[in-house]
């Protein structure tokens, strides 16, 4: 009589966890949406803008009219890239929010997302400043150009780095790590899905000096993403390190100081 079982248990599967599964998204459908948040994040500062903000120099600019202006463009920037992903991805294709990612972390995936958010600030700083070494002169970051002309007060950092940690992370992670990273890993490999995610990511900030930098965190952010099998984990991660950052330059700004580049 044998003694093997007659039905084995199956292998345990190679593949990616079940939180990443494969999409089944044409490459316009995927190029739309990504077209849609670049229009947005180059055209939508300036319409914006111009209808917050009067035309006059930067000195003369009412910082609370700024910071208005400011918080719109993050918030319709990122509601528009939801919409995108809602209309053209999710509806289309009869898919559920779980299936783009945002289905339950793991067991321990919540303490390791904030130590890896909070060890990401000082990781990319260094990364960044390698870096600049190899650059003909230090790089000028028009993000911190934009900061300092916020007014230095609690209310303005509350709201900007709630939106930011929040609003902005949900809508970046799914569409680089729910969307684009699944579809190129699927079509090419796990390296190339990893890679080519993280630089698209990096590319659309519009900051070509920072590009390695902003690469290399978005891969990061693929990996956590990949390993986790949920975009939880990277979202945390990505929040923080924006929360981390903003804290830092209204810290500055509160003191009367303004801040170094990042």
């Amino acid at each position: 009589m044998s003694l093997t079982p007659s039905n084995p248990p199956p292998a345990p599967s190679s593949g990616p966890p079940p939180g990443l599964r494969s999409l089944p998204i044409d490459l316009g459908d995927l190029l739309l949406v990504l077209i849609i948040n670049l229009l947005a994040l180059r055209f939508l500062p300036p319409l914006i803008e111009g209808i917050v903000i009067p035309q006059s120099p930067v000195d003369q600019l009412d910082p609370s009219r700024f910071l208005y202006s400011l918080l719109f463009v993050f918030i319709g920037q990122s509601l528009i890239l939801l919409g995108a992903i809602d209309w053209v991805i999710r509806r289309k294709y009869d898919l559920t929010w779980a299936d783009l990612g945002l289905r339950p972390m793991g067991p321990g995936w919540m303490q390791r997302s904030i130590i890896f958010g909070v060890l990401s600030v000082p990781l990319m700083t260094i990364f960044l400043l390698v870096t600049q070494e190899f650059l003909p002169e230090s790089p000028e970051n028009p993000q911190m150009e934009i900061f300092q002309q916020l007014p230095p007060t609690w209310f303005s950092a509350i709201s900007v780095i709630a939106v930011t940690a929040v609003l902005v992370p949900i809508a970046e992670e799914l569409a680089f790590r729910g969307i684009l990273f699944p579809w190129l890993r699927d079509r090419y490999n796990l390296s190339a899905g990893i890679f080519i995610s993280g630089l698209l990511f990096a590319a659309v900030h519009g900051m070509p000096a920072y590009i390695p930098a902003f690469t290399v965190f978005g891969m990061f952010l693929a990996a956590i993403a990949h390993h986790s099998g949920s975009l939880w984990p990277p979202i945390i991660v990505h929040g923080i390190f924006n929360a981390i950052q903003l804290s830092l330059i209204f810290k500055f700004l509160m003191a009367g100081v303004l801040p170094g580049q990042a």
